[in-house]
């Protein structure tokens, strides 16, 4: 796992539609590794691995989403405290008492605290959304303008990258920075392949507003039309204490978790022989995702066009859409291992 990049992918900021960051980053890395790719309309970053050929070729698609979940402002009070809606699904407990980051107008971060009713008072009332706001100190409305936040300005909760023991890392928008740092390591290694190219088309994208609906996507689908397509991604992990082994969906060591069901596609049993036999035969340990939690980009995509083959591929991320999360390098590197694995044996399914 290239650590380095991993942490400047975890602590750039790009809640759902406001993504520039992130993608002014990726482009960064793609031009570097001499790759060239284009930004849709919507804001996707779309990248051919290889020369253009006028032979017609199967295509694959690898893709991770860019944007992370975040809220932007719904309301200045007079007092100067900033009420917010969310972008994509932040629980209103992960919120409360959070140290937060905003972005103005003019591209400054302003550091906040989120704050609700005191416990002294509430009533042990849990709090919702709508009654959570933001202190960043000021005085009154006009302070906040001083700042250039309006309404509509993003936000997210703030964390830097770290490390602790047993190659386990802690960082904020694992939910899919680690998917977008797998695929500039796959680049890496895929450019290098002169057979694997010229036998594919491989695509690699970068997606918005997963978050809010797996919206980006589609306008991806409609540029490549691709025959195989793999959403990578870092995916719910609850192997902590008080839970049942059925609710830990995934566990971290255990390897890539493989969907087999979620709240948006059945995959493909095909598939599932498919990508299995893969990890068998190169030895690499993997697990299924308890169905049917979560949904990813392969839930837009297997039901376009006339229907598209499409997996879903992560690594397993405790405490997603809160504070921060933690991920195991070992898992991450298998799952490195095993997307290498699968397009270079993807002919199969291609035909």
């Amino acid at each position: 796992m290239d650590n380095k990049l991993l942490e400047e992918l975890s602590n750039s900021f790009g809640p759902s539609g406001f993504e520039a960051d992130v993608k002014k980053l990726i482009g960064s890395k793609l031009t570097k590794l001499k790759i060239a790719f284009k930004e849709d309309k919507l804001g996707n970053i779309i990248a051919k691995l290889g020369s253009v050929s006028s032979k017609k070729k199967p295509k694959i698609l690898l893709d991770a989403h860019m944007d992370e979940v975040g809220f932007i402002i719904k309301h200045i009070t007079r007092g100067g405290f900033l009420n917010i809606v969310t972008l994509g699904g932040v629980a209103p407990s992960v919120l409360v008492s959070s140290l937060v980051k905003l972005k103005s107008d003019d591209d400054k971060f302003i550091t906040g605290v989120t704050t609700t009713t005191p416990p002294h008072v509430s009533k042990d009332k849990k709090p919702e959304v709508e009654d959570i706001y933001i202190d960043i100190g000021a005085k009154s409305a006009a302070d906040v303008e001083k700042l250039n936040l309006r309404v509509g300005s993003p936000g997210l909760i703030d964390f830097n990258f770290k490390k602790l023991f047993n190659q386990r890392f802690l960082g904020k928008a694992f939910d899919d920075r680690v998917g977008c740092c797998l695929l500039l390591e796959l680049a890496k290694k895929i450019g290098k392949n002169t057979k694997l190219i010229n036998e594919f088309e491989f695509y690699i994208s970068f997606s918005v507003q997963e978050e809010m609906g797996l919206r980006g996507i589609a306008a991806v689908i409609e540029e490549v039309e691709p025959d195989l397509f793999l959403a990578v991604e870092g995916t719910i992990c609850a192997d902590i204490p008080g839970l049942s082994d059925d609710k830990k969906i995934t566990e971290l060591g255990l390897g890539p978790a493989i969907t087999v069901m979620d709240r948006g596609i059945v995959t493909n049993p095909k598939l599932i022989k498919f990508i299995t036999n893969v990890a068998s035969k190169n030895k690499i340990p993997y697990q299924f995702k308890t169905p049917a939690f979560g949904g990813t980009n392969s839930g837009m995509v297997h039901k376009m066009k006339k229907g598209i083959n499409a997996l879903t591929v992560a690594v397993p991320c405790r405490y997603i859409h809160t504070q921060q999360g933690m991920l195991s390098s070992t898992d991450y590197d298998h799952t490195l291992k095993l997307l290498e694995s699968v397009v270079k044996a993807a002919k199969p399914v291609l035909k």
